[in-house]
């Protein structure tokens, strides 16, 4: 039933009542009975004044049954979403960190009795000090010498006291800060860590190292270079499997290293080919950019004479020595020449200025062609020469043996 019907359920009501009192002409209990009809829409009673409210259910119970989802009402085991609390993440991981409260307690107890002792027998060291010189002390000066140098002992223990009971409880402040800034990860940075603390990077990391050796980080750990605070054994091994692996991978490097130069293959050799092979890609990559430009041909012209050039090397490592002006000079100002021409094709407004610019760098591009070219022709030349010297020697051989001409000999 909706509430517009109990409405007018109730209105029925009110109105049969009013006439029943005046026609019985008793109007004694016609209040109390407006009443309770009333209390029946507004306010349910547990003996289901409200035919959709279940047995033994209040308002609060009603409102949180209308705010359910359709059909968990059948469910027994149905049961409100409550917010449960959840702890901090330190508490969490409690068995990462030793408590601080010994520790603290020592720092207060080391500070109390070293600023008594330093109180006392600093007040008594000052007292001896002022006698001997106004010449109004008793004893010999060999006693007051002695008086002064017992008071002064504890004095200084005072002192010392006072200053382990500092650093004490600097220390579990510094500790309780890094569990806070250190939150669930695993590992925090020198680095960050000193930013966090305010402190420099040597003091951090002494007071990380005393952290340490008190054991506060129940497992912690510093890495070789001292330069990540890791707090679980777990994180430790990764980082010494990945030490490992780095180790192997050196030790590999410098195998391949070594391979290579037996092989007469140096590093340079192979980081110029791989240079090389950069630049030829780069060109590529800009002659399909530019594929509908004037200069597209000569891009295209520049990208074969390079891979042939790059053919011609690593067939022949040994001519890898010629290229390096190549290399080092030519290749990175022509890549500069084709990306600025392209950053200029970009422009939507051509002005005389870059349509000048251009111009120079289409003619430009045609020295460089030449040039490269001319360097490709001497490198295969000097291999005719080679085939050349390879064939007058072969053909002197089979002269002498008799095995040329129209004669042969057995």
């Amino acid at each position: 039933m909706s509430f517009e019907d109990d409405l007018k359920k109730l209105g029925d009501d009110v109105s049969n009542l009013v006439d029943n009192a005046i026609n019985s002409q008793n109007f004694q209990q016609l209040n109390q009975k407006i009443t309770d009809s009333i209390n029946q829409l507004v306010y349910p009673r547990k003996n289901g004044a409200h035919p959709d409210t279940p047995p033994d259910e209040g308002p609060y119970q009603q409102q949180e049954r209308r705010y359910r989802k359709p059909g968990s009402e059948d469910r027994k085991d149905y049961q409100p979403q409550r917010y449960q609390w959840q702890p901090p993440s330190r508490m969490l991981r409690r068995h990462l960190f030793m408590s601080t409260a010994d520790v603290a307690f020592l720092g207060g107890f080391q500070t109390t009795i070293g600023a008594i002792l330093a109180v006392i027998f600093g007040f008594s060291s000052l007292s001896i000090l002022a006698a001997l010189f106004s010449g109004s002390f008793n004893s010999s000066i060999a006693g007051a010498v002695f008086s002064l140098l017992v008071c002064l002992l504890p004095t200084a223990a005072g002192g010392y006291l006072i200053h382990r009971g500092k650093t004490n409880r600097r220390l579990c402040k510094h500790f309780r800060l890094s569990q806070n800034f250190i939150g669930p990860r695993d590992y925090i940075t020198i680095e960050e860590l000193s930013e966090r603390l305010d402190l420099s990077r040597e003091d951090t990391l002494d007071e990380v190292h005393a952290m340490l050796e008190k054991r506060m980080f129940r497992q912690g750990h510093l890495d070789r270079q001292e330069t990540c605070l890791m707090i679980t054994d777990q994180m430790y091994q990764k980082y010494l499997d990945l030490e490992k692996e780095q180790a192997a991978k050196q030790r590999e490097e410098m195998e391949r290293e070594q391979e290579l130069a037996e092989k007469g293959l140096s590093p340079e050799y192979l980081e110029m080919v791989k240079e090389c092979e950069t630049y030829l890609s780069n060109i590529h990559q800009c002659a399909c950019d530019l594929s509908g430009a004037a200069i597209a041909s000569k891009i295209q012209r520049l990208e074969l004479v390079v891979s042939r050039i790059l053919e011609a090397v690593k067939k022949q490592p040994k001519k890898a020595q010629d290229l390096q002006k190549f290399m080092n000079y030519y290749m990175p100002t022509t890549w500069k020449l084709l990306d600025s021409y392209r950053n200029f094709e970009k422009e939507p407004i051509q002005s005389e200025n870059i349509l000048k610019t251009k111009k120079e760098i289409e003619e430009t591009l045609d020295t460089i062609n030449n040039a490269f070219e001319t360097l490709l022709n001497d490198l295969f030349q000097s291999t005719a020469w080679d085939i050349s010297s390879d064939i007058s020697v072969l053909e002197t051989m089979l002269a002498q043996e008799g095995l040329t001409g129209n004669k042969m000999k057995f």
